[in-house]
């Protein structure tokens, strides 16, 4: 008596290979596109919270500075208590301010003009040299604060309230930039703030 053994052991035939395959490519597909979604959204909040945080440090260093306007030294102001009336200048423009303030370290009561300026050619927030004794909104040689591959400044505008006067004793400023993302697209960033003089100042819509 012949007995035949069954081998049940069988194999997937080429149809089934090629079929999962095609699943799995299509599952890596799926993968991989989610991934680099996911990539893209975190670029994005990275580089949001980057041109955010700038603008607020700078916004915060203009109102800082400006706010020091008229500040002639410790010992200069015992020696003259009422001050010498510093002057803040707008150009006609808004998007350059000049004023005067002495730092910490001299007390002889010179006046050093100092400023904040708009560049609308490379979209960035400027300061004059640090060498430089007088701001002039229209000469070159400014220095950029900001960096325009982080956050483009679009707009930067200084305006009195009402008048430019002692009464006021403010400068209100306005910034509007964009922070660069991927895709395309952009973050729009609009802030406000205003910088109140506590010193005695004299402004204007003038150049120095």
């Amino acid at each position: 008596m012949t007995v035949m053994l069954v081998n049940r052991n069988k194999g997937f035939t080429l149809v089934e290979l090629m079929v999962g395959m095609a699943i799995s490519l299509i599952i890596m597909a799926g993968a991989v596109y989610v991934f680099t979604k996911v990539s893209e959204v975190s670029i994005q909040e990275v580089r949001a919270a980057k041109a955010s945080q700038q603008a607020r440090d700078v916004m915060s260093f203009m109102v800082r500075d400006l706010s020091r306007a008229g500040y002639a030294g410790i010992k200069w102001q015992l020696n003259n208590p009422s001050g010498a009336n510093s002057t803040v200048n707008i150009n006609s423009e808004k998007n350059c301010v000049t004023y005067s303030y002495n730092r910490e370290d001299s007390v002889s009561g010179a006046v050093k003009y100092y400023g904040l300026r708009f560049d609308t050619a490379n979209k960035e927030i400027e300061v004059p040299p640090s060498n430089s004794v007088q701001a002039d909104c229209a000469a070159g040689g400014w220095d950029g604060i900001t960096d325009p591959s982080v956050l483009a400044v679009n707009g930067l505008v200084f305006d009195c309230s009402d008048n430019c006067d002692d009464v006021n004793k403010r400068i209100d400023i306005t910034l509007s930039a964009s922070g660069a993302t991927t895709s395309g697209e952009s973050l729009s960033i609009n802030m406000s703030e205003t910088a109140m003089f506590m010193n005695k100042v004299s402004a204007a819509y003038a150049s120095p």
